[in-house]
């Protein structure tokens, strides 16, 4: 897949795991505001200026072409989602020789957590 379905793919993973993570808060007895749980500003500002998002965080600028805006995003899912195991996954993130290969790294933790 060309990097920008792969960042597609990584968002609609992140908007997956971010629903999951407040439905588990809701299941422990949080209240609908204590469990909005949204990636950190920083990488919220990644996204695509065309994926739809209802918070204050702009977009990544329409100006960035998309390879800079998925290598950004292939470094900072994993470090601000705590993604990857300090024994051996985030150097294998850092050994990947690809944005692609990056994002497709982030998608595979993701799919982990969410089972």
């Amino acid at each position: 897949a060309g990097v920008d379905v792969l960042e597609r793919r990584v968002w609609a993973a992140l908007d997956a795991d971010s629903a999951l993570l407040n439905r588990a808060l809701i299941a422990e007895g949080a209240s609908a505001e204590e469990a909005t749980v949204r990636p950190p500003a920083g990488l919220r500002a990644l996204r695509p200026p065309e994926v739809d998002a209802d918070d204050f965080v702009p977009a990544a600028a329409a100006e960035w072409p998309v390879a800079r805006r998925a290598s950004r995003l292939s470094f900072a899912a994993s470090g601000a989602l705590g993604l990857m195991e300090p024994s051996n996954g985030r150097q294998t993130l850092l050994d990947a020789s690809s944005s692609g290969e990056r994002l497709e790294l982030v998608l595979a933790a993701l799919a982990a957590r969410a089972e």
